[in-house]
């Protein structure tokens, strides 16, 4: 037979389920909860870089205008 845990809960807990809480940025919610928070900063759109096919191909910072070896460090040691 299998060992029956003690020590956790047996039904998990509404803020362990989801995480936490939010700290949203919209003030006080007054009428529509929802609304206010798909409003929110973390739910606006993105744009996801495309990693293959049409419109993926990053050129390397090496190939660019006035790029010199070793100017990074140069910067780090001057500043």
């Amino acid at each position: 037979m299998a060992k029956i845990r003690v020590d956790q809960p047996a039904l998990p807990r509404e803020e362990d389920a989801q995480g936490g809480c939010y700290a949203h940025q919209r003030g006080e919610i007054k009428d529509n909860h929802l609304h206010a928070l798909l409003s929110d900063p973390l739910f606006r759109s993105r744009v996801e870089r495309n990693k293959k096919g049409k419109g993926s191909y990053q050129r390397k910072a090496k190939f660019g205008k006035r790029w010199e070896p070793g100017q990074q460090q140069m910067i780090r040691v001057c500043y």
